[in-house]
């Protein structure tokens, strides 16, 4: 099953190091470290390979010269750990993911290339559609936005 999970046992020490280690690394990895845990958990089968595969997408996104990636591999198997012992963390963290797509929709590629093997279409469609769902909510028009866009596209163009 998921033995990447199950094997790893870090002390209370470590963890700390990790978190400590991983904490300034900058916004972008940040937000990596928050998209890269929901998208591996999402696939409980399959956590194993999204979590090698993980690696190379870190790789081809940060480029060789981020010496952190490991300590970055192990931050986001400490939020995958969490996940497993709480179930209403990861519901959070995916909710903050398409929060951080709607900001940043660059790192959309970064689901597009852990999701890039054809058994996992569907977690990426179910992606796409609470991306766009919230890109809906978001940018609704009110009446009167509505009434004023009609305008600028009747007179303007």
């Amino acid at each position: 099953m998921n033995t990447a999970l199950l094997s790893a046992n870090f002390s209370f020490l470590e963890r700390f190091l990790i978190r400590w280690e991983t904490r300034s690394l900058g916004a972008n990895i940040d937000r990596l470290i928050a998209i890269l845990p929901c998208i591996i958990y999402a696939d409980k089968l399959h956590q194993d390979f999204l979590f090698a595969h993980c690696k190379k997408v870190l790789e081809e996104f940060l480029k060789p010269s981020t010496y952190s990636i490991p300590r970055i591999m192990d931050r986001i198997l400490l939020r995958m750990q969490e996940f497993r012992q709480d179930e209403k963390l990861y519901l959070q963290d995916r909710a903050r993911v398409v929060d951080i797509l709607m900001q940043d929709m660059q790192l959309y590629g970064v689901i597009i290339d852990m999701y890039s093997a054809p058994q996992f279409l569907h977690l990426l469609k179910v992606f796409q559609s609470l991306l766009q769902e919230k890109y809906d909510k978001e940018y609704m028009l009110d009446p009167r936005g509505r009434r004023i866009l009609s305008f600028q596209e009747k007179y303007i163009t």
